[in-house]
């Protein structure tokens, strides 16, 4: 759940290149939620992240604390 309270720091820019129906369905929810497109890829990136920690080496330091 989006807590409106906490303040992202998006200021590194990051260019991919998705599938066609993954940004349509970025802009889509973007429109309906009134969340930014950036937010929304922050936060399924950052999940996404904590559910992968085994695509790291191990000698990432601090790799928590960095999510938090």
């Amino acid at each position: 759940m989006r807590d409106p309270d906490k303040k992202l720091n998006l200021s590194a820019p990051v260019a991919v290149k998705v599938e066609k129906c993954v940004a349509e369905c970025l802009t889509i929810m973007a429109d309906y939620t009134k969340i930014s497109a950036d937010e929304i890829v922050n936060t399924a990136l950052r999940r996404f992240i904590v559910t992968h920690k085994d695509y790291f080496p191990g000698n990432v330091p601090n790799l928590d604390e960095r999510l938090k």
